[in-house]
């Protein structure tokens, strides 16, 4: 297979594991950031924000899938860098409620 021919600009199977692993954990940071503090956005819902970026984690998982990386893969690297994905952080979060706050 033609990496260079996969690996553009909206499909990125064959990008690093240590830019994965922090790409989800950058995800997972900004979910929890507007869950717990809501987010400044004029039209939209914090629900809505939370289900965006829920969206971009699934589409993340997605891509990971067609990778040759799994999750394991992705918490080892974590834990080899210092960090420990807790259980929670394996899977994505909860559809919210579009009104939320």
């Amino acid at each position: 297979m033609d990496r260079d021919g996969v690996n553009g600009v909206y499909n990125r199977p064959y990008e690093s594991l240590y830019s994965r692993c922090f790409r989800w954990l950058g995800l997972w940071a900004e979910w929890q950031h507007v869950l717990e503090n809501g987010a400044n956005a004029l039209k939209s819902t914090d629900g809505q924000i939370l289900n965006g970026i829920r969206n971009r984690m699934a589409y993340w998982l997605s891509e990971l899938a067609l990778s040759e990386y799994t999750m394991d893969d992705v918490c080892e690297e974590a834990r080899m860098n210092g960090m420990d994905l807790d259980d929670m952080m394996m899977e994505l979060p909860p559809v919210m409620d579009e009104n939320y706050m």
